[in-house]
């Protein structure tokens, strides 16, 4: 391999062709598709933003977009806000969450007097925000007010609230 071509795939796609026929069908009602900007600029072209956790630099490639926009079928005005380390810790704590809410829902008379289970679950929510500006507050509130209940005899603690949810902090526990 010569250095041209170690050069030339060290660097990211800067400029990919667009087919805005593949785009998902809500994509394809968007202002953009109907009307036909997208041929003023039939490419994608690299965006380069800062990181909304991290405030690392990062790139959402214009091969990223393509694979997104047309393979994927995100919708078109979808933006990266994270940079591939924080998202993947991000698709981690969202996995959890589903996981969680799912055992909830199957489980939640026997869950609802397991500290653990919502001791975990309160810390991946309260992780939650600093990844997706999403507060998940109800939930939480949920939680902590169970975590505070007496459960045979014995009051359950919550964990010590995050730095991000430090505003929030759980009520008092009697002793």
């Amino acid at each position: 391999m010569t250095r041209q071509t170690q050069k030339q795939r060290s660097q990211p796609d800067a400029d990919v062709p667009m087919d805005a026929t593949q785009w998902s069908e809500e994509s394809k009602r968007s202002y953009l598709y109907c009307g036909h900007s997208y041929s003023q600029s039939d490419r994608y072209c690299d965006i380069h933003y800062s990181c909304i956790r991290c405030a690392s630099p990062a790139v959402f490639t214009a091969a990223d977009q393509k694979r997104s926009f047309e393979v994927k079928k995100n919708y078109i005005w979808q933006r990266r806000d994270l940079c591939p380390a924080c998202h993947a810790q991000w698709v981690q704590l969202k996995a959890k969450d589903r996981a969680c809410q799912a055992r909830w829902t199957a489980e939640r008379l026997t869950l609802k007097h397991d500290a653990s289970f919502m001791g975990d679950w309160l810390q991946v929510l309260e992780a939650l925000p600093s990844y997706d500006r999403r507060k998940h507050s109800s939930m939480k509130t949920h939680l902590r007010k169970l975590l505070e209940q007496p459960s045979q005899g014995t009051k359950l603690l919550a964990p010590a609230p995050t730095q991000t949810d430090a505003h929030h902090p759980p009520s008092p526990v009697s002793r």
